[in-house]
């Protein structure tokens, strides 16, 4: 084997190399295996990934009758005429059999090839949903056991080897004892921040979360296994303790964040389109989560990875103001020649309240530069954003109408 002979490969290049096919069908050990990596380490992560979906498409393959290779490469043709407008690339194995067995894994397993790949854990529903009626923040135990946190600003401790949490630096939550029928799955403790609150969450590892408005994050309380594991639906910073043995992982509706012992801003509310992640410290992994084919970027500090749901692509920025990222855990929002309905969407969540308005009097709206302080009352900022936009608005209780 030449070293580094497959150097800059990427996953979709390298499942087309009959080179690399004959050399992954060909180990019959572990040990060779290894030794392969070895000898490819530039490439390593697009080559185990390859490695997988060779054997899978391998396994389908062999499954498959004539006819139902037929019928499944018409919908493969159907797919790939219907995403024309949208320049959607259909990934070519090589022949006619092995494409219709990508999708033979999407249809038979019921999973994305992702899942397989890159996730070690399934993914995760959360017990209890956000919305107006929710006051306070809720902490939701494996049990079902549910213990509200009556806090603007509430605190979760994981204790370490002792099988329980305490809120707010006083009280002591105990994992009561599991019924079959009330398990929730994988035994996750479930941490539920509603609008108009913000939590901070140290796990059972030392890592540290703050958590935004409107955001949901689910743990265990001791990590077992190859990786660290935790869920994400909205908004959280992470100091992440390092422990180069069992890596952090952070999965959300769109991104999974792969951390290498860092400080990082991930961004991912369900309702959102896209995600953002920014990267203060260390080093991460991002991959989209939703395509065949997962794509993925290494960050360095100082940078934002942009997940865009619709088109599944990530593009990279560099970013001038990190603390405008992360303005939010310490009260206050930086805005940079933001778009006004970004800046609602923002306050919406952080308030509590609903905003009303036409597009056309949004997009009349000027963009937003500057800094708001959230300890401050939603009029008073609301004072300051129809100046710098140049907006009228009525407040009525929690719901506010933007005017001409």
């Amino acid at each position: 084997m030449i070293k580094n002979k497959f150097k800059g490969f990427s996953v979709e290049e390298l499942i087309n190399n009959q080179d690399f096919i004959n050399s992954v069908k060909q180990f019959s050990s572990k040990i060779e295996w290894q030794n392969f990596l070895i000898e490819n380490p530039l490439n390593k992560y697009n080559i185990i990934q390859s490695k997988k979906i060779i054997e899978l498409l391998s396994v389908q393959e062999e499954k498959l009758d004539i006819d139902r290779k037929r019928d499944l490469w018409s919908k493969i043709l159907a797919k790939s005429n219907e995403n024309k407008s949208h320049k959607h690339r259909i990934l070519w194995f090589g022949n006619l059999y092995k494409a219709a067995a990508v999708i033979t894994i999407l249809l038979c397993l019921g999973v994305s090839l992702y899942t397989y790949i890159i996730k070690d854990h399934s993914e995760y529903k959360f017990s209890a949903n956000i919305n107006s009626s929710l006051r306070n923040t809720v902490l939701i135990m494996p049990s079902g056991k549910t213990v509200e946190l009556n806090f603007i600003r509430s605190t979760v401790d994981v204790l370490k080897n002792k099988s329980a949490i305490r809120v707010n630096n006083d009280t002591i939550i105990k994992n009561d004892p599991v019924k079959a029928e009330n398990e929730k799955e994988n035994h996750l403790t479930e941490v539920v921040v509603p609008y108009g609150k913000t939590s901070v969450l140290t796990l059972s590892d030392g890592t540290r979360v703050w958590l935004n408005a409107g955001t949901r994050l689910a743990f265990p309380q001791s990590f077992k296994g190859k990786y660290r594991g935790v869920f994400l639906d909205g908004e959280g910073y992470f100091e992440v303790t390092k422990n180069a043995a069992k890596k952090f992982i952070v999965s959300s509706l769109h991104t999974s964040v792969e951390v290498f012992g860092t400080k990082f801003n991930l961004n991912d509310y369900s309702t959102d389109k896209k995600s953002k992640t920014t990267l203060l410290e260390g080093s991460v992994r991002l991959s989209e989560k939703n395509q065949i084919i997962n794509n993925s970027v290494m960050l360095k500090p100082g940078q934002s990875g942009i997940c865009n749901a619709k088109s599944g692509t990530i593009s990279v920025q560099k970013e001038s103001n990190l603390e405008k990222c992360t303005s939010w855990r310490n009260g206050w929002y930086e805005f940079d020649n933001t778009n006004i309905r970004e800046v609602l969407i923002r306050l919406e969540r952080y308030y509590n309240v609903s905003f009303r308005y036409d597009e056309k009097t949004i997009r009349k709206a000027l963009p937003v530069s500057g800094k708001l302080d959230l300890k401050d009352s939603i009029d008073n900022v609301m004072s300051v954003i129809s100046n710098v936009a140049n907006i009228k608005y009525e407040i009525n209780k929690n719901k506010i109408k933007i005017t001409k």
